[in-house]
């Protein structure tokens, strides 16, 4: 009885091994250039959406791989991510009365995205799902008007209820949850640091009480520094 139990504990040795000796783990740290899609009235309620362009953020995370064989191996990771958008519009009342508004909507997600890794020497390619959930939100609001600066900052709301403008009702600002696919593409500069650019489109509808005729949809592009441990 006492051999069959070291012959079993050697055995769980040998697998652990194995297991360990296909499994790699990193960290990635660097910034975003965020934005949303929308289409109809997706986004109507932030005035001034048709006025969007992107918006600085940045992402941090850690990742590991499950080798599979000397070409490919299934990477997950954890993020920790800043989107978001920002609107930019001036309004023009008379010419000489000018109104500058800028608009900031930060959205701070925690993302899962699992892909499929394609290794080339150095070089790497990545595709695959990522889930996430946004943890919070800011809207900030900065105004000119003819050279007098005000502005306003508030907690975003993430929820199911649709915001009415018209008729003074709140709701809502955004879905919690978010889904998408992800593409990268990798370069190890020297053994085990690199650097990676990726792009992740975002497919789930993220307008509260949306369908498929008002949508806002995340996309972000991002430039990361890898280490693997």
């Amino acid at each position: 009885m006492k051999k069959i139990g070291i012959i079993a504990a050697a055995l769980l040795l040998i697998v652990a091994n194995n297991v360990s000796a296909q499994i790699s783990v990193g960290a990635k740290a660097g910034f975003n250039a965020t934005n949303i899609n929308t289409t109809g009235n997706g986004g109507k309620q932030f005035p001034g959406i048709d006025d969007k362009v992107a918006k600085p953020g940045f992402n941090v995370g850690l990742f590991a791989d499950y080798v599979l064989n000397n070409n490919v191996s299934i990477e997950a990771g954890a993020n920790v991510e800043m989107k978001g958008f920002s609107i930019n519009y001036d309004e023009y009342p008379t010419p000489k009365f000018v109104i500058k508004t800028r608009k900031k909507i930060n959205l701070l997600y925690v993302t899962v995205p699992v892909d499929i890794r394609l290794n080339f020497g150095r070089l790497y390619f990545l595709a695959g799902p990522y889930f996430g959930i946004a943890a919070a939100g800011k809207y900030k609001v900065k105004t000119d008007i003819n050279g007098e600066v005000t502005k306003t900052k508030d907690d975003l709301r993430f929820g199911d209820e649709e915001r009415d403008l018209l008729r003074n009702q709140e709701g809502d600002h955004f879905h919690r949850a978010d889904a998408g696919v992800g593409l990268a593409i990798g370069y190890e500069i020297i053994k085990n640091f690199g650097l990676r650019f990726g792009y992740d489109a975002g497919l789930l509808n993220i307008q509260p009480s949306g369908n498929s005729d008002n949508t806002i949809k995340n996309q972000s592009f991002s430039l990361s520094a890898t280490c693997r441990f």
